[in-house]
């Protein structure tokens, strides 16, 4: 028989009870999630209170599928919608727009306050990778030779970066996970005396297991080596204080849990290794001085242009075109992050991700997220997944992340009971 162990109404409101947050944002008595804080907003964009989600002053569009996938990219909230419309009417000169002005430093105050980084130790980057490799330049690897470690959990599009560097002549480990987790002391154990850089995923894309970055950090330190870490499945979703964790180095693009877009995000480098790093980036917005000798009337020089670059992150990393859009964007989003509280975020994903963790395994699906992980992420490896459950999902109109042989399930502050009762049922009718 199969088992039929429902998330219902009652059970959510009775774990949400001690987490007092949760009912004021999103689960009150009267279920709030469909109350419009501000209906006049709803009536401008053409949609009904039903249509909408909310949690706190964050309002999303209920479309057709049940999302589960924000972990690979997080739908817009309307005031984020808002904030760019009001950007791009700049754009294009509207009255509406007169005096409008691009808050175009605010998004790295308001991350620095997010993750607890000073805004000189940030600066805005492209992508993750992008911020990623920036960091192996500017501790000029592969030229300097030397050790890398990192792991099998790390993001799977930088994997193939390590085997390029291995070809290139740096010697890199690949920690291997048990169970699908890494436990510090097998990266304690792999430091040797040439190593360079410990490379890794706070949060894996690929199951949600955590690393403790403190630790690490501070083996990593006693043997003088630098760690950098991927944080695009912690920032926003997890509290995240990278001062305390003495990461070196960070780097996290926005689309996903900060609410974003893609082409913005931010890089990290920890103010003790400004002065360590090579000058690898020359861009036009890491200048902080700049007097030309080459133009009618320019004052005479011995050379064509003098300048210096910042002697910030922003010297070190910061290129020239930005999204604009996504500043414009992220102003807003980070700053709901702020006020809300990102510990009520993950206490929110957290109802849903335990009640998924205990019922899962009863239908017969193994977890491959460790069981006390608090990202929310829920990953479940099941041979031949994209093949016997894609289409099944597609058909019950659930959108999550499925793999060859895995899928996994992305909880944001959208996601209702129902939500969750939804996939836990059309995974009962599968097996």
């Amino acid at each position: 028989m199969k088992p039929q162990n429902k998330f219902t109404r009652r059970q959510f409101l009775t774990m949400a009870a001690a987490v007092p947050v949760a009912t004021a944002f999103g689960y009150a008595a009267a279920h709030p999630m469909n109350k419009l804080l501000n209906p006049g907003a709803s009536e401008t964009a053409g949609l009904k209170p039903e249509q909408l989600r909310e949690f706190g002053p964050l309002q999303f569009v209920q479309g057709d599928e049940v999302n589960f996938n924000a972990g690979s990219s997080h739908p817009l909230s309307l005031g984020a919608l808002q904030t760019v419309q009001d950007y791009f009417n700049s754009r294009a000169h509207l009255p509406q727009a007169e005096g409008y002005k691009l808050p175009a430093s605010q998004p790295i105050e308001q991350f620095a306050q997010l993750v607890n980084a000073d805004p000189s130790e940030l600066t805005y980057v492209q992508s993750t990778t992008t911020g990623e490799q920036m960091v192996l330049r500017a501790l000029n690897i592969p030229h300097s030779g030397g050790h890398i470690i990192t792991d099998t959990l790390h993001f799977f599009g930088s994997l193939p970066m390590y085997r390029e560097l291995e070809r290139q002549g740096m010697e890199v480990t690949f920690i291997r996970d048990e169970n699908g987790q890494i436990s510090p002391e097998a990266i304690r154990d792999a430091i040797r005396p040439d190593t360079k850089l410990i490379a890794l995923s706070l949060v894996s894309t690929v199951n949600g297991f955590t690393h403790d970055l403190k630790t690490i950090c501070d083996y990593a330190h006693q043997k003088g080596v630098y760690v950098y870490a991927d944080i695009i499945h912690a920032a926003g979703c997890m509290p995240l204080d990278l001062h305390h964790s003495g990461v070196d180095f960070a780097a996290t693009a926005s689309y996903k849990w900060l609410m974003g877009d893609f082409g913005l995000g931010f890089i990290y480098a920890a103010k003790h290794t400004h002065d360590k790093l090579r000058q690898g980036n020359y861009g036009y917005y890491g200048i902080s001085e700049y007097s030309s000798h080459n133009q009618p009337h320019d004052p005479p020089g011995e050379h064509v242009v003098e300048y210096a670059f910042a002697d910030d992150a922003r010297g070190l990393f910061a290129l020239g075109t930005r999204q604009h859009a996504v500043i414009a964007q992220l102003s807003y989003s980070l700053q709901q992050l702020l006020d809300i509280g990102v510990d009520k975020v993950q206490q929110h994903a957290q109802l849903h991700t335990r009640h998924l963790k205990q019922q899962l395994p009863k239908l017969g699906f193994e977890l491959y997220t460790p069981e006390g992980s608090e990202a929310p992420l829920v990953t479940c490896i099941y041979k031949d997944a994209r093949k016997k459950l894609a289409p099944l999902f597609k058909e019950r109109g659930l959108n999550l992340t499925v793999s060859r042989n895995s899928f996994r399930v992305s909880v944001s502050v959208f996601n209702t009971p129902e939500d969750t009762e939804h996939l836990l049922r059309t995974l009962r009718d599968h097996v």
